[in-house]
């Protein structure tokens, strides 16, 4: 199992569970379920799982794609919490659902 540290809008910390492979994205809309969160159903279409990275993680992940660097902002914490498959590098990440 892979643990995530999330950080919701109201500023209440969980610590998820979930399978290696999985998404940040289902993971956080599985276990937290933002009701407006990941809109698209995961296809890198709307930004709704965007979420910040812990700049201790960031390095960690995969380069961003055209699709998704065309959807963020300008904070280079910035993700797409459907683009972030966790593997076991990723096991304790820490992210903040924007």
């Amino acid at each position: 199992m892979i643990k995530i540290k999330v950080i919701d809008r109201h500023k209440q910390e969980h610590i998820i569970e979930t399978e290696e492979g999985e998404t940040v994205a289902n993971a956080i809309r599985t276990n937290i379920s933002p009701e407006s969160y990941m809109m698209c159903g995961g296809c890198c279409a709307c930004a709704t799982c965007m979420v910040r990275v812990h700049k201790d993680w960031i390095s960690k992940l995969e380069e961003k794609s055209e699709d998704e660097e065309g959807i963020l902002d300008d904070n280079e914490y910035s993700r797409l919490g459907c683009q972030i498959y966790l593997t076991q590098d990723l096991d304790g990440i820490e992210v903040k659902i924007v």
